[in-house]
């Protein structure tokens, strides 16, 4: 879409390339964390944040500042040179001295940072293709794995159970998905020095100007300008954190927002799409839109339109598995045994959490304006269902439960006075404020994971895999289990298959 279809310039040189590259690197740090502190330095928002990916990742007019030398592991410092000088006591010693950001004399060529998303975007991709052959023959692994599942199960002679292990194509399935070629905190190391080489580049009053000064329409200038300005502040208040803290992509994380979806929806809505085919045309005004953005979002938002991908997932694992439990549920013996039902209660379970997590998401939604026309409407709406009585409710549960975790923690703390060591009740104390200090540093989506999710979700998979064990082991090969009680009606034994 960014050139017309009948004539593409792929050369190294070209605005197509150097898109594709920029676009190619927005792909790959999707999968990685935003700190924190990058994500709401000023005032809870992160526009800023997204302004400052935005510049390291589209802009070609920024000027960035000279670094004495290369460095391949991200170093959280200024430039600096290395210079002999003596100590008090006449010994020599090297001396580090910070190079100031001065401009023309210490600034990189013009084209420097595009020239570094070639390199870094050339760097993943030569990474990436070291992965292709062990993909490869994990697929044909699942291929052998799967054709021997299929011979067994639709053998002559199977046992009656034989079905319901296959679980070796799978596993080996999930492995080939959850595959990542490369070394994550290697690429991870890699985007940050790039970011924080922007970040300290914007941090200087002069480049900011002369980066402002390239623009030449005069309302996008001045909007650039307190734009560019907020990013400065931005970079400044960051100081030396990392903007990219961990990977966090293939489910590793929940609620893991990248920077991806939000940056392509924006420059979507904003430019590319009334441009259509050969948006490109214009290389700096499409450049300038997609440095600057709309003024309102940021990084975290709910967007509906990835609940049809999640429902899509979803009907296509719940309908197999619903499948799957109608054959065993009317397959004699009729009904649900301690097979069928204990995994009935694993997914049912699983499906609950589900649903819970994405409620969660929606309820948390980042996207300031959007919060505020839920609230807006939910006042409305409370206003005719008796919201006083619930709010007051809801209070009075609050503070039940509050007095009620304060009652237990002076009992606790009385027992543990009593019965341990001044010490060990010291050393007790101290690490109760440790956890308490972690916890109230915790946001409410993470409370929610640490507090309700991960246990529930650690003994359901020790559900599932004392489900296994025992259907492995031949603990269900009993009356009570081979008879299906868990059926309404009752169960029964077929002799023929005991």
């Amino acid at each position: 879409m960014a050139t017309p279809y009948d004539s593409v310039d792929t050369t190294r040189d070209s605005n197509f390339a150097s898109i594709r590259d920029s676009l190619y690197l927005l792909v790959s740090l999707n999968q990685y964390s935003i700190s924190r502190t990058a994500l709401e330095t000023n005032s809870s928002d992160s526009k800023p944040a997204e302004g400052l990916l935005r510049v390291a990742l589209f802009s070609k007019d920024l000027r960035l500042l000279k670094r004495s030398e290369a460095v391949h592991e991200l170093q959280h410092q200024q430039p600096v040179v290395q210079t002999s000088g003596v100590d008090a006591h006449g010994r020599a010693q090297q001396v580090h001295i910070t190079i100031p950001a001065n401009a023309g004399t210490n600034l990189e060529p013009p084209n420097e940072l595009n020239s570094m998303r070639q390199e870094l975007a050339q760097d993943l991709r030569e990474s990436r293709r070291k992965g292709v052959v062990p993909v490869f023959l994990s697929t044909l692994w699942f291929l052998f794995a799967l054709a021997i599942s299929i011979q067994g199960a639709f053998g002559y002679i199977v046992p009656a159970d034989y079905e319901n292990q296959q679980w070796l194509p799978i596993v080996v399935l999930c492995s080939i998905v959850d595959r990542n070629p490369a070394s994550a905190d290697d690429i991870r190391k890699k985007l940050n020095r790039l970011i924080d080489h922007v970040r300290k580049s914007l941090m200087d009053d002069q480049i900011r100007a002369a980066f402002v000064n390239t623009i030449d329409d005069v309302a996008e200038r001045t909007e650039m300008q307190w734009r560019i300005d907020d990013i400065g502040l931005h970079c400044k208040a960051m100081g030396d954190t990392p903007f990219f803290e961990s990977f966090s992509g293939q489910g590793r994380v929940k609620w893991h927002y990248g920077a991806a979806h939000a940056i392509l929806c924006d420059v979507e809505e904003i430019y590319v799409g009334p441009e259509g085919r050969n948006w490109l045309h214009k290389e700096g005004r499409a450049r300038t839109y997609l440095v600057l953005g709309k003024p309102s979002g940021g990084l975290e938002w709910f967007d509906y339109r990835e609940l049809l991908q999640v429902m899509v997932s979803f009907i296509c694992v719940g309908g197999t598995t619903f499948g799957a439990w109608i054959l065993s549920y009317f397959t004699p013996t009729v009904g649900l045994g301690c097979r069928s039902g204990g995994y009935t209660v694993f997914m049912a379970i699983a499906t609950i959490l589900l649903v819970m997590e994405m409620g969660i998401w929606w309820w948390m939604d980042a996207k300031k304006d959007h919060l505020h026309h839920l609230q807006r409407r939910a006042t409305l709406v409370n206003s005719h269902f008796g919201s006083t009585r619930f709010h007051v409710a809801w209070a009075n549960i609050s503070n039940g439960l509050r007095r009620l975790a304060g009652l237990c923690n002076a009992i606790l703390g009385t027992v543990l006075t009593t019965v341990l060591p001044r010490a060990a009740t010291t050393a007790l104390k101290r690490r109760q404020r440790r956890i308490g200090d972690w916890f109230a540093s915790l946001r409410t989506q993470q409370r929610w994971d640490y507090c309700f999710f991960r246990p529930v979700e650690i003994g359901n998979t020790i559900w599932l895999l004392y489900r296994i064990m025992a259907q492995t082991f031949g603990s269900d090969e009993t009356c009570a289990c081979m008879s299906s009680l868990w059926a309404g009606g009752g169960g029964y034994v077929d002799m023929q298959f005991w």
